[in-house]
C-alpha cells in the first residue's frame, strides 16, 4: 500500500512521467495495429492470388479473417515458409505414398 501511494505522490509531483508513458503506450498501441493489419492484408493478398483452388482459397481465406493475426501466421507459415520444403502441387503437406 506505501508503494502505491508513494508511486502516486511521484506522478503528482512529475506529471510529465504520466504522459510520457501514455505518449509510449499510444504509440506500441498504434505500431502493433499497423503491424496486425500489414500483416493481415498481405496474407489475404497472396492467398487471392496464389491459390488456384477456389476451395481452399476460401477455406484460407475464411481462416486468415476469423483467426486475423494467428490465422495469418498460420497461412503464412504453411503455405509459405513449408512449401519451400516440397509440398505437393502447392500445398505444406506431402500426400502419402
Amino acid at each position: 500500500m506505501e508503494n502505491l501511494i508513494s508511486l502516486s505522490q511521484s506522478i503528482l509531483d512529475n506529471p510529465e512521467k504520466i504522459i510520457n508513458y501514455i505518449a509510449m503506450f499510444t504509440f506500441l498501441s498504434t505500431f502493433f495495429l499497423l503491424f496486425k493489419i500489414v500483416i493481415i492484408t498481405w496474407a489475404v493478398y497472396d492467398c487471392w492470388k496464389n491459390e488456384k483452388d477456389i476451395n481452399r482459397r476460401n477455406v484460407w481465406i475464411a481462416i486468415i479473417l476469423i483467426g486475423k493475426l494467428t490465422g495469418s501466421l498460420v497461412y503464412l507459415f504453411f503455405e509459405k515458409i513449408m512449401k519451400k520444403e516440397g509440398g505437393e502441387n502447392g500445398s505444406a503437406f506431402k500426400k502419402p505414398a
